[in-house]
């Protein structure tokens, strides 16, 4: 970024259906290779790959379909914690009675049934970073990016958090990674 280098990797490969912990030092790039990895920003050189096509610059978008990028702030839409969740579902066009349905099953399966009518604007860091979850399966994820989802949550959310994520590992085969400074 404005000509420093802020990410230099001779080589990253990494495999589908693992758990990844990326551990760095503030700035040392980890946010840029998620957004990266995410295809939501271009590397400026070498060469990306995605299961085993070259990534041609540019054309990043149309590799993105199974990949969820969580922020470090999830951003949660004004409107009901249910609505959030089911809102990757209704732009795929799934009946509004399905959605609903499955909505409340992900809700249950981060433990948050109890907030579905809840504001989703009012929600704390660990509930908000489960609430990303739901609506990143109820995308269709098959791979979670999580950019510091520990960050700013208690030491029972985070624990939370790890059990949660090697269930959706163990039982979804999901690949996920997540970033972080804290070597614990």
């Amino acid at each position: 970024f404005d000509g420093r280098p802020v990410l230099r990797i001779e080589s990253l490969d990494i495999t589908g259906g693992e758990i990844y912990a990326l551990l760095g030092a503030n700035g040392a790039g980890k946010s840029t290779l998620l957004r990266i990895l995410a295809f939501l920003d271009t590397p400026s050189g070498g060469e990306l790959q995605f299961k085993g096509r070259q990534v041609p610059p540019g054309r990043e978008a149309s590799f993105r379909t199974g990949i969820v990028w969580v922020p470090q702030f999830p951003v949660m839409f004004t409107g009901s914690l249910l609505y959030n969740v089911e809102y990757p579902m209704a732009l795929k066009k799934v009946p509004p009675a399905e959605r609903r349905k499955r909505a409340m099953q992900l809700l249950d399966q981060v433990n948050l049934p109890h907030l579905a009518k809840s504001e989703a604007t009012r929600l704390s860091g660990g509930e908000a970073q489960r609430a990303s979850i739901a609506r990143a399966l109820a995308a269709g994820a098959e791979t979670i990016l999580f950019d510091e989802p520990t960050a700013n949550v208690d030491q029972r959310s985070l624990g939370d958090f790890i059990v949660l994520d090697r269930d959706l590992w163990r039982n979804k085969g999901l690949t996920i990674l997540v970033t972080t400074h804290h070597a614990a």
